[in-house]
């Protein structure tokens, strides 16, 4: 009784089994998992290269919203800036029309005054005279 006797029948056989067992695996398993891996790998980079399309758009849109924010503050100082420039106007002229009417009202009050002045005088002269 030998156990490891080769047999070679038994070992065509097995041959032919185990090429049969492989080819029908080849076709039934491996295939199909090949393509499940191909198929995922063409979806990762897939996602991959939107990933990308996305950060570039983004980039792009924060470089939009960065130069709209710039102008915007451009266009506020510059507003700024105009007011700033019309309250100055409007102090001036306000302080200017300020002393005219303050000149006006200081010459009519001295106006008075003399007026008054000239009738005291006159009514003492008479007064005397």
């Amino acid at each position: 009784m030998q156990i490891f006797e080769i047999s070679p029948g038994l070992f065509i056989w097995s041959l032919i089994t185990f090429l049969v067992l492989v080819a029908l695996l080849y076709k039934f398993a491996f295939n199909p998992l090949m393509r499940l891996q191909k198929a995922r790998q063409d979806q990762i980079h897939e996602s991959i290269h939107e990933a990308e399309r996305l950060r570039d758009e983004a980039q792009g849109l924060l470089a939009d919203y960065k130069q709209q924010l710039a102008e915007a503050r451009e266009e506020a100082t510059a507003i700024v800036d105009r007011a700033r420039k019309a309250g100055e106007s409007t102090k001036t002229e306000i302080l200017e029309e300020a002393r005219v009417q303050s000149e006006a009202t200081l010459a009519k009050a001295r106006q008075q005054i003399e007026r008054d002045t000239n009738q005291a005088l006159q009514k003492i002269r008479e007064e005397v005279a």
